[in-house]
């Protein structure tokens, strides 16, 4: 977790860091959104840059300013998907990699509404793009 990291910044590392003009301190580890980000920034002032990693998985919108708004959450999630599909198959040609590839995120597309369970069930056993495609038209 990052508040293990956190107090080690100040106290050890830091120092290290502090006189040095070519040194950048970036912190990565457990970066849920943000928001999260800018809090950490604000307790750390001399860090140079925050990434999120694993965030994007739980929040796909974890880089915008304001949260999603629920009502709408579902279609935002959808469209993202839809805009995934569409970069797998401007750049699956190029890359060749297997469709399989893009199941494990569906979980991340496929949640926090009714049917999310059975629909990712059917996803799981598509085999390209476009049956995919056909099945969230019908939602």
């Amino acid at each position: 977790m990052f508040s293990s990291i956190s107090s080690g910044i100040s106290e050890k590392i830091w120092a290290g860091f502090s006189g040095s003009r070519i040194t950048l301190l970036t912190i990565n580890g457990d970066i849920r959104d943000r928001e999260h980000g800018l809090e950490i920034a604000r307790k750390h002032p001399g860090v140079n840059g925050i990434m999120i990693g694993r965030g994007v998985f739980s929040d796909p919108f974890c880089f915008r300013k304001s949260k999603t708004d629920a009502d709408n959450h579902k279609e935002e999630l959808l469209a993202l998907l839809n805009y995934h599909l569409d970069l797998f198959d401007s750049y699956q040609p190029i890359l060749g990699r297997p469709f399989e590839t893009l199941k494990r995120f569906f979980k991340i597309y496929i949640r926090d509404f009714d049917g999310a369970k059975e629909l990712r069930e059917k996803l799981m056993h598509t085999t390209d793009t476009d049956e995919v495609r056909q099945l969230l038209e019908k939602v």
